[in-house]
């Protein structure tokens, strides 16, 4: 694992995070119909993509901390400095262990081109502890993201806030994973354009068999902000389950708003997917739109990002 790799992957995380806030329009009050619907569901799927990532952004650094020699590719150009704390035992992640890295115009090459980061970006691992049987561990990471800019063509995007991300296995086959923080601030320009977007009080718990490759997540958040007009909340009533890579067969999302209305998503199996919509909020939906995940994966056909 390189440097690159792991700045690519924080890229995309704020590319999702993007793909979440750049879509609708302005207002004090978003209204869930059944004309934003479908939009509003793929927000709601870019933004649990968004915190899984985040998990996988810890692996990532556990890596660098295992084998520090990772961190010698250069900027192609501009500066990047690291300041690593790697206290004993060494070579692992393990408790009071932090890495900060800041930048000045450094530019490195990714798959779909130049990537240029400013900024800084700072891991702390708060507590790593091993369980009473091979293979049960626990360990708790936080990130925190200080006026981080990335720019990937015309596109800029800088972060604020930071999340918190907790691994756990009590047996070495059920792993866990809890996403969580008060506040991760977005803001995408693109030319003379520019979104910002909120998302606070999030979480999102994970939990895989790697025997069976079963899983099954939930997750609440709240954005707010310019790009959807208004608050959207998401909140899973019941958990979603899935097997491997792919979507999930089953569970149910309710997102509300400051607006009027509410819409359910529910999972009928691995490929569909019905949306309830309850206009008028007084608990019978007055529609239903039946779709697919791969259209819900498809921020770009559901009008995010359009109106820049």
């Amino acid at each position: 694992m390189n440097r690159i790799k792991i700045l690519g992957r924080f890229a995309s995380i704020a590319l999702l995070a993007c793909a979440v806030a750049c879509g609708g329009g302005d207002g004090d009050g978003l209204a869930l119909t059944q004309a934003n619907a479908q939009r509003i569901a793929t927000d709601g799927v870019e933004t649990s993509d968004m915190l899984e990532s985040m998990s996988e952004l810890v692996e990532d650094f556990d890596d660098v901390i295992e084998n520090q020699t990772a961190l010698q590719v250069l900027c192609t150009s501009g500066t990047m400095s690291q300041n690593i704390n790697d206290v004993a035992p060494l070579n692992q992640i393990s408790t009071g262990d932090s890495i900060t890295f800041s930048f000045n115009n450094c530019t490195m090459e990714d798959d779909d081109g130049e990537v240029t980061f400013n900024g800084s970006l700072s891991l702390f691992v708060e507590e790593v502890t091993n369980g009473p049987v091979e293979g049960a561990f626990s360990y708790r990471v936080s990130f925190l993201f200080n006026g981080l800019t990335v720019t990937v063509e015309n596109a800029l995007l800088l972060v604020d806030g930071g999340f918190s991300v907790q691994n756990s296995s009590t047996d070495g086959v059920n792993l866990k994973s809890v996403i969580s923080g008060s506040r991760y601030s977005a803001l995408a320009q693109f030319g003379p354009f520019a979104i910002q977007r909120t998302v606070s009080d999030f979480e999102l718990d994970r939990n895989i068999n790697t025997q069976t490759d079963d899983y099954w997540f939930s997750y609440d958040a709240q954005f707010s902000g310019t790009g959807i007009g208004g608050t959207v909340y998401f909140k899973t009533t019941t958990d979603f389950a899935g097997n491997d890579d792919d979507d999930p067969s089953s569970g149910q999302l309710e997102v509300t708003s400051n607006g009027d209305g509410k819409i359910t998503v529910v999972a009928l199996d691995s490929n569909n997917v019905q949306l309830l919509v309850d206009e008028d909020g007084d608990g019978t939906p007055e529609y239903t739109i039946n779709t697919t995940w791969d259209v819900l994966n498809d921020e770009e056909s559901n009008g995010n990002g359009s109106e820049l």
